[in-house]
């Protein structure tokens, strides 16, 4: 499958009687960058006939062995591969059971120099490999993103990954995601990034909560690097949340914060909406999913009028009624930055939703509105201003007909009901205004 100017090639199974064959036509086609052969069944003695490919082959640069069967063995040929291999540069192991096997790989980074990116998620048994990782990373120059996520890391393993990340000038990524933080680990992290030179760092799902995100939070306040932090689905809570709004008065490099299913409610949205009217870095930020209200909505959209860095803010799936959901809106036309709204989830009126798509077409540069009813009704069959507004004697609601015999007329209290017009309209309401 070709997109661009790259070859992608993705298998659906690599049984062992089929390895052969794929490895022959791997070895025979220069034009393939990028191969796909996660879940396919790959066993170690697959894994050396793909092996035995890659070493005759210059084009393949990304190969994804992620979800196989590839146990010790085939990650000691693995590393034999990457200690002389100078064409591979994103490889994906995650979630095979290479066990001890993972120690050699780790090796061969030593001497590696073309890998820029390495996937490791769910494969570490214990803090030893961490250890022997962080020890290889110093050696190596070339890896600048690496996943270590849905492992088991204690506070001392994590420790290990201090030095490293204070050291190594090259790694701009490392993804914890899933792996389980403890107080004394976001400790260890949190000094690590005081001085490290990542910008980007993947917290997602680690079990958080506001106490670990306070030692993250005096991080920001004096690193000058890190542009990206993704906290989805922590419990910081608000307390946390004031944190990371105290440190974001100083810090002046972050520019996407994710902090999507916190709970930090509306007073977590209050500590947030303060510090984004004086901040002019942060460029995205995410609150999905956080049981904010109308308050919630109220201080965002306080903060929305007068910041003008914001690019992407994401308020969605939160207990938004039509209330907050006009002040947002409102928010929306008055702010001339913001390129992506995300309100999906949440009540509005159909004059709101009116008011969205009027300043989504009129706004310059135009800005993309995700919201389920919004998406729905915002196109020119739906939206048609050039019929007449009449008031419909059944229903007594002013609407705006529409091409194809359907009224907008609904008594709308909730977004659901919008779907029904369109799936069910009524008829009287069709016939009132003159169709």
């Amino acid at each position: 499958m070709t997109h661009g100017t790259h070859h992608q090639v993705r298998f659906w199974s690599v049984y062992e009687k089929e390895a052969p064959l794929v490895a022959e036509a791997i070895k025979k086609n220069s034009s393939v960058t990028e191969i796909n052969v996660s879940r396919c069944y790959v066993t170690d003695q697959g894994l050396q006939h793909l092996i035995g490919a890659l070493n005759h082959n210059s084009s393949v640069t990304q190969l994804d062995l992620s979800e196989n069967y590839i146990t010790y063995h085939g990650a000691v040929s693995m590393a034999a591969m990457l200690r002389t291999n100078t064409t591979l540069q994103c490889l994906c192991l995650a979630n095979n059971p290479i066990e001890a096997g993972l120690l050699y790989i780790i090796e061969a980074l030593k001497d590696n120099s073309s890998l820029k990116g390495l996937d490791l998620s769910s494969t570490f048994s214990d803090d030893c490999c961490l250890k022997y990782l962080a020890e290889a990373l110093m050696f190596n120059t070339s890896l600048q993103k690496i996943a270590l996520g849905s492992n088991i890391f204690t506070a001392k393993g994590i420790s290990h990954l201090v030095g490293v990340l204070k050291h190594n000038t090259n790694l701009s990524l490392i993804s914890l995601n899933q792996t389980r933080l403890t107080k004394r680990g976001t400790f260890y992290l949190g000094e690590a990034l005081k001085e490290s030179l990542l910008t980007e760092i993947l917290l997602v799902s680690c079990g958080i909560d506001n106490a670990g995100v306070r030692h993250l939070a005096e991080a920001l306040k004096v690193n000058s690097t890190l542009e990206f932090i993704d906290l989805k689905e922590n419990t910081i809570g608000a307390a946390g949340a004031r944190h990371l709004a105290e440190a974001l008065k100083v810090n002046t490099s972050l520019k996407a914060l994710d902090l999507s299913q916190n709970n930090i409610r509306d007073a977590g949205a209050r500590h947030l909406s303060d510090v984004l009217k004086v901040n002019s870095s942060i460029t995205s930020i995410g609150v999905c999913a956080n049981h904010l209200g109308d308050k919630g909505a109220r201080y965002f959209a306080a903060a929305m009028k007068v910041n003008t860095t914001l690019r992407h803010v994401d308020i969605s799936s939160n207990f938004i009624s039509e209330l907050g959901g006009g002040l947002l809106v409102e928010a929306l036309n008055a702010n001339s930055s913001i390129a992506k709204f995300d309100l999906d989830e949440t009540d509005l009126s159909r004059e709101q939703l009116w008011a969205l798509h009027q300043a989504a077409r009129s706004r310059k540069p135009k800005v993309q509105v995700i919201h389920d009813a919004y998406n729905l009704l915002q196109s020119d069959f739906l939206f048609n201003t050039s019929a007449p507004r009449k008031s419909c004697k059944h229903c007594r609601w002013m609407c705006y007909c529409v091409r194809g015999g359907i009224c907008e007329s609904l008594p709308v209290t909730r977004l659901d009901f919008l779907f029904d017009l369109l799936s069910q309209p009524s008829m009287t309401c069709v016939i009132a205004c003159g169709f």
